[in-house]
């Protein structure tokens, strides 16, 4: 009896633990990913600024360059509407995504059901949200992805097309990539021999990293869907 509450002390600290790294790794994500999505609204009002800059006769390069503000880009915009006798813009609505990101977003929501696992062969081992520990009673766990166990030395890929956000170290986690598809984005946790960078455009089953093997020699990945600030549950995103 000793030895089995010794035992389930010592799962529970594990468990406890494992838990703690999760929610440091959520918090990095969320940050991560509200950083993205200001750049992806400073993006998408510099198109339409500069869409808007063109239909007026403004001429880049000539008038403004992309060392403009988006500001000093506004006022030139105001000056010349004066100029032509039309109503000074105003701000407008918020800006969420340019037509390209848009597109992407709406191509990868479309493919839901139908995405391919990161690896080419596992099963889903940790699941998604709250839900009871499957060995200790009376433990709720909570991930904010799921773990997918899978072959020694095994490559995880892009589940579809977009561009690297965030290469990251993270404590309990080995390294996180984060790719982002217009206001989708995909985590990749628990990877080693990462082969892209920040900036990379991937295509669609890209390696990127591998699957990092523990000292029990257990391989898992961790896979995480967001969309913007909103966690998916990433199961019924991937091909059954």
């Amino acid at each position: 009896m000793q030895n089995l509450q010794s035992k389930e002390s010592t799962l529970k600290k594990d468990i406890d633990k494992k838990q703690r790294e999760a929610q440091q790794l959520e918090q990095q994500i969320k940050r991560i990913i509200a950083e993205e999505m200001r750049k992806a609204k400073e993006r998408a009002e510099r198109s339409s600024l500069e869409n808007e800059a063109k239909e007026l006769g403004l001429v880049s390069g000539k008038d403004y360059s992309r060392r403009t503000s988006n500001k000093a880009l506004k006022k030139l915009i105001d000056k010349t509407r004066s100029a032509k006798g039309l109503d000074v813009r105003d701000d407008g609505p918020s800006f969420a995504m340019t037509p390209e990101a848009r597109a992407l977003a709406n191509n990868f929501a479309s493919n839901k059901g139908a995405l391919p696992w990161p690896v080419e062969r596992g099963i889903i081992t940790g699941k998604f949200g709250k839900h009871p520990h499957p060995i200790v009673k009376g433990v709720i766990v909570d991930n904010p992805h799921i773990e997918i166990t899978t072959e020694e030395n095994a490559i995880v890929r892009s589940v579809f097309e977009g561009e690297v956000s965030s290469v990251v170290p993270i404590p309990g986690a080995n390294v996180m990539v984060l790719v982002r598809h217009g206001n989708y984005f995909t985590v990749y946790s628990n990877l080693i021999n990462v082969k892209v960078k920040a900036g990379d455009a991937v295509s669609l089953k890209e390696p990127i990293g591998t699957a990092f093997t523990d000292e029990e020699g257990k391989t898992m990945v961790q896979l995480g869907i967001w969309k913007d600030a909103n966690i998916q549950d990433p199961n019924p995103w991937l091909a059954k």
